[in-house]
This record gives C-alpha cells, structure tokens and sequence, in this order.
C-alpha cells in the first residue's frame, strides 16, 4: 500500500460537487470570449491616469480589465480598488479608485457594492434572496483577480448581464492622484456581436 492511498482531501461526504458560481458572479469558465481590442482613457491627471484596454464578451455577460498608472513608484495602499466594509459608508478614501458601469437603459453598477465572497457587487434594484436576478432588470458588478507593480495595476472586473443596444458608459474618480469623474463610451453593439462570437470549450 502506497503511503498515500489512503489519505482524503478535507470535507464532508456531503460536499456539493455540483455546485457552480451563478452566472451572475462570475464569467463562465468553460468559454472562448470574444474580445473586444479598446483604447479607453476613463481620467488622467499629471500624476496618474486609468484606462480600459480589453473588453471580454461571453453569452450572459463581459469582463473588462482596468488598468492603473502612475508617473512615479508609489507605495502603500494607492491601488486601492475594494470598499472596506467595515468602513463607514460616507468615509470613501482618496486613495480608493472608483470605477462604474451604466447601461443604455439607464441602469448602473459601481465596484463600491457590499462584500461578497471577496468581491464587490451592486444592483441598483433589491433582489429577494431567494430569487436569482432578472436580467431584464438588474446589473451586478464583481472584482476578479488582478496583478500590479510600484506604478501600475490591472484588474478585471464581471459586468452582468450583456448590455442593451446603445451606448455603454465607463466611468471612473480617482481623488487621490487629482483624477475627477469622468466616462468614456462605447457602442454596445461591438460587446453584443463579440457575445456571439464567443464559444464553449466543449461545444459539439
């Protein structure tokens, strides 16, 4: 017998191993994007400047990689991209970059949602707990994974559902580096044909 046969990674025998995130949450990990090659500059100033360089379509949603940085090394918390929870609401910090989402029909997403699983999220319309959102209604916004240096960070962010026809406004503050509120937008019909383009992994 092998030292390790015998051995069990931990958890119960009641482990849900079909549990998947709702789409929702996240995008869908067994699809091939269509991507979307952008040169967004949501705000600048002369010490810092924020950017969108890649939109990710998928069937139910897209990714979007923001992109900070600033003209000289900088330490401590400047990229600072989650709201603490802890934090007061009306106690936003400077250094806390502010990015947000708003779709042709009006509605609109921000990354200062409540925490949820390490993420942020908002929908300007209550959902019942129980009830999964309705895409004709809500919008949700969650923070993926992202890298950084002393001058520069990236980090991708799941924006759900797909937009309506119309314009699709970016939108970003930044007070710390003198960056005031400002949008840049695109046409969402380039993020719903790249939608289309998407395909799954494993399709026959």
């Amino acid at each position: 017998m092998g030292f390790f046969d015998e051995l069990r990674m931990p958890g119960g025998d009641d482990d849900d191993e079909d549990y998947s995130t709702p789409e929702w949450l996240e995008a869908p990990e067994d699809f091939v994007a269509g991507v979307v090659p952008v040169e967004l500059v949501l705000g600048r100033s002369d010490e810092a400047a924020v950017f969108i360089t890649r939109i990710a379509a998928y069937p139910v949603g897209f990714e979007f990689d923001a992109e900070l940085v600033t003209r000289e090394p900088t330490r401590g918390d400047h990229f600072e991209l989650m709201h603490d929870p802890d934090r007061p609401r009306d106690e936003i910090p400077p250094e806390l970059v502010r990015l947000g989402v708003a779709f042709a029909d009006g509605r609109r997403t921000t990354s200062l949602g409540s925490p949820l699983g390490g993420s942020t999220m908002t929908t300007l319309v209550a959902t019942d707990e129980d009830e999964s959102p309705d895409p004709a209604r809500d919008i949700y916004m969650t923070s993926g994974g992202g890298s950084g240096s002393a001058r520069r960070s990236t980090t991708s962010y799941w924006v759900w559902p797909l937009p309506p026809p119309g314009p699709l406004t970016f939108a970003c503050e930044w007070p710390k580096f003198g960056i005031d509120e400002g949008t840049a937008e695109v046409d969402a019909t380039i993020v719903r044909e790249a939608a289309g383009r998407a395909r799954s992994v494993w399709s026959e």
